[in-house]
């Protein structure tokens, strides 16, 4: 693969990990770090479980 195109799916993937964490509900305080990509994926399966 291109170098380009793995960059730029590493890009898409932490823009749609970053939209993701700002429909998801958890503390958005600024005293709360930003979540880890599992632990976004891991809230949103649970959020999507719990509905």
């Amino acid at each position: 693969m291109c170098p380009n195109i793995i960059q730029k799916r590493i890009v898409d993937s932490n823009d749609a990990l970053d939209e993701l964490r700002t429909v998801i509900p958890y503390a958005h305080s600024p005293s709360v770090r930003k979540l880890s990509k599992i632990a976004t994926l891991l809230l949103a399966k649970n959020y999507i479980l719990m509905q």
